[in-house]
């Protein structure tokens, strides 16, 4: 009697264990495969861009945080060029890629403590999802405020003021 207990208690902790979720891994969006797009015009200060995530994974695919994320980086290191779509234009990076590598603390803190999300705001509802050859591609549109993160770069230190 005590050893069927003891087993149906080992069984329902067991059980218990292993449907408790865990915080899923952040996707490291500083050496992750993206390509940026501009999507369109979009408001005074925020640039609208579509993007586009190539990871091993579908559910990160998926996450229109990891695609939100790909926008911030791409309009801060990468810039993105105009497309076929009325008002569209490409705007440059604001920063080159050596700034991130100087800055590159500051930068691996404002991606892993999701500091990015402060400036960009999805456009589509959700994430289209294909298959890339072995990897997945998840695409969205989003709106990036380039002005905001220009304000918040300047205060850190990181960019000069264009008021100078």
């Amino acid at each position: 009697m005590l050893s069927r207990r003891f087993l149906a208690g080992a069984l329902v902790a067991l059980a218990a264990a292993v449907c408790v979720p865990t915080a899923a891994a952040k996707p490291d969006v500083q050496s992750m495969a993206y390509e940026i797009v501009s999507d369109g015009q979009s408001e005074q200060g925020w640039c609208m861009v579509k993007v586009t995530v190539v990871t091993d994974s579908k559910k990160d695919a998926q996450e229109m945080a990891t695609v939100e994320a790909a926008a911030v980086h791409g309009v801060l290191f990468k810039g993105f060029a105009g497309t076929s779509v009325q008002g569209s234009t490409g705007e440059p990076a604001l920063l080159s890629p050596t700034v991130e590598a100087e800055h590159a603390d500051y930068f691996k803190a404002f991606f892993k403590n999701d500091d990015w999300r402060s400036y960009v705001s999805a456009v589509s509802p959700s994430v289209t999802v294909a298959k890339r050859g072995k990897k997945w591609a998840g695409t969205a549109t989003v709106k990036v405020n380039k002005k905001a993160l220009r304000k918040t770069l300047e205060g850190a230190g990181i960019m000069r003021s264009l008021g100078i």
